[in-house]
């Protein structure tokens, strides 16, 4: 499957999991990538088979992309965002709240150190066009 995205080109892999506002994909290379429905553009390569709407249930029909982001903070895994005026930041969120995350920026591979922290920036979810961690 091949999701364009705005601002970011095409994400290839498999869908392996879908919120109410998020998609999440599994690259070739073992990556994975965090999808706001917002950004995305088209889809292609879809098969026939797909899920109604509203059939997720009502607790995964809650859990939206600041679920999703509150636990890759949990988890402190190293990410590079894309914007969608194609810009790229790396670094760790530290914090998410209602329409923003925090991101401590500081060079991908690199682990959160205060010695590595080169800035920290506000992050509004709208303008994310994906977020990726290896």
């Amino acid at each position: 499957m091949t999701i364009d995205v705005w601002g970011a080109g095409a994400v290839r892999g498999r869908l392996t999991s879908a919120g109410v506002d998020w998609l999440l994909v599994e690259e070739p290379t073992g990556g994975e990538v965090l999808v706001p429905e917002e950004a995305v553009t088209s889809v292609r390569g879809l098969t026939a088979w797909s899920q109604s709407p509203g059939s997720e249930g009502v607790v995964a029909g809650r859990l939206d992309l600041r679920y999703c982001l509150r636990g890759v903070a949990r988890n402190r895994a190293g990410v590079s965002v894309i914007l969608r005026d194609t810009s790229v930041v790396t670094g760790t969120i530290d914090r998410v709240g209602f329409d923003f995350f925090e991101l401590a920026e500081h060079p991908m591979g690199e682990p959160r150190r205060a010695r590595a922290v080169q800035d920290l920036r506000a992050v509004r979810l709208g303008a994310v066009a994906l977020i990726r961690s290896r």
